[in-house]
């Protein structure tokens, strides 16, 4: 393989030996990700997956990068491209090649764009669904921002460092397939093709909204056929004597709309079951300051927006479902294109001050600076913002793009009793969002 990856477990304090263990490597390896230029986060596991992630997806997105290019150049397409990162932002295609990683969960990033673009989510807390073919991916929202994982987002169920809105998928969609087995009947998570109604060979949830009403696309008879032999392969199943008949509802399924309405009843559930389990892992996270301690937020769902797909024919229902007000804005269908297309320019900076060793260390650029004369936080956030502007400048980006301050960490250093020292850590990025 000629793919490495450097990760030092402090190299976010002083990413020199990370550097010079990349340098050595130079000649056998053609791709090395260093941790310490992916996240500036004092996290060394986290830093560690994000680096082998990123070296692990680089020959991929290489090619994707050719077709993309190929695909624009064939059409005589000269616009900028850029790509979208998991963070909601996006960046030149050509600075991506060197941290790919970044360009995980993109989708559902596109689509928490979109409903901010859209303008439909308000101040209450508000659950988002993008219900699409496969899966409902669901965000929360409070007070018109939606939250964003604490650390980093998993890949794989590895915990990376990579920034990104905190969206749980739940494997319910519009081509989730319908089966029965054992005597029950189950919707999703998988998907073998379209629906029957399009042609497919297996009966899904879109056959069943379609069958009942709610959507109006491909062939009725189609959809309402192999819904209909459904419906008499579970009486067959009910006759056989292995099947356990009591209290079982499937002894009322006769027709077509009566499989329907059970699908749609059992993918609702799940989405309601989805929205439960994101909810109580938001409201169980850990408290880190007095003032949610003094006025805490739980989180307790009041209104709910459904883009997606599926959003028109199943959107509805679920507000029935869980008595709560439903909106679903007009080009719900596209909202995660919208989110895309509108999606600000974006990086991120770490800025690390040792006061006592007057030393400043800029992870992300590779920067250790001696001599360093900054001694307050104040000083530090500007010095974060001169050194993201003329990042921005070299990246040619939008230097005169509003700089959001997302943490500031400034710990007194005491020995012989007295506090004379400090630990700055301060980490700004071009703020995120949409454009106006």
């Amino acid at each position: 393989t000629d793919l490495a990856a450097v990760s030092a477990k402090f190299g976010v304090r002083n990413p020199q030996e990370e550097l010079s263990i990349t340098e050595e490597l130079k000649n056998t390896y053609h791709t090395i990700s260093n941790g310490s230029l992916l996240s500036g986060s004092l996290n060394f596991p986290r830093r560690t997956i994000s680096a082998y992630f990123n070296s692990a997806v680089t020959p991929v997105f290489t090619v994707f990068k050719k077709n993309v290019e190929d695909a624009l150049s064939a059409r005589n397409i000269l616009a900028p491209l850029h790509i979208l990162k998991a963070d909601g932002g996006s960046l030149p295609m050509e600075h991506m090649v060197s941290r790919p990683v970044e360009t995980a969960f993109t989708g559902p990033a596109a689509t928490v764009l979109g409903l901010s673009a859209l303008g439909v989510i308000g101040n209450k807390h508000t659950v988002a669904l993008d219900i699409g073919g496969t899966t409902t991916d669901i965000s929360l929202w409070k007070h018109g921002k939606p939250l964003m994982t604490k650390n980093g987002v998993s890949i794989r169920e590895y915990p990376s460092a990579v920034r990104s809105f905190a969206v749980t998928s739940v494997g319910i969609g519009g081509e989730s397939v319908i089966r029965l087995k054992n005597g029950n009947l189950t919707v999703g998570p998988e998907r073998v093709g379209p629906s029957v109604a399009l042609g497919g060979i297996e009966p899904t949830l879109g056959d069943a909204l379609i069958v009942l009403g709610h959507a109006n696309y491909g062939d009725f008879n189609l959809a309402s056929r192999a819904l209909q032999d459904l419906a008499d392969a579970i009486q067959a199943t009910l006759r056989s004597k292995n099947v356990n008949t009591s209290n079982n509802q499937l002894t009322l399924i006769k027709t077509a709309s009566d499989v329907a309405r059970l699908i749609v009843e059992k993918a609702l559930q799940t989405i309601q079951h989805g929205i439960n389990e994101v909810v109580k892992v938001e409201n169980k996270r850990p408290i880190y300051v007095v003032a949610d301690i003094v006025n805490p937020d739980i989180f307790v769902p009041e209104h709910i927006v459904v883009v997606g797909g599926t959003a028109p024919s199943l959107g509805a229902s679920i507000g029935e479902y869980m008595d709560l007000p439903v909106t679903i804005p007009e080009n719900a269908a596209v909202a995660n294109a919208i989110g895309a297309a509108l999606a600000l320019s974006t990086i991120e900076l770490t800025v690390h001050v040792d006061t006592k060793r007057r030393l400043l260390v800029i992870p992300e650029l590779g920067i250790k600076q001696q001599n360093c004369t900054l001694k307050r936080a104040e000083q530090v956030v500007e010095r974060a913002k001169e050194a993201l502007s003329e990042e921005a400048i070299r990246l040619g980006l939008d230097a005169a793009q509003e700089i959001e301050v997302i943490s500031i960490e400034d710990f007194p250093v005491v020995e012989g009793w007295q506090s004379m020292e400090r630990l700055i850590t301060v980490k700004v990025q071009l703020a995120a969002g949409v454009k106006n």
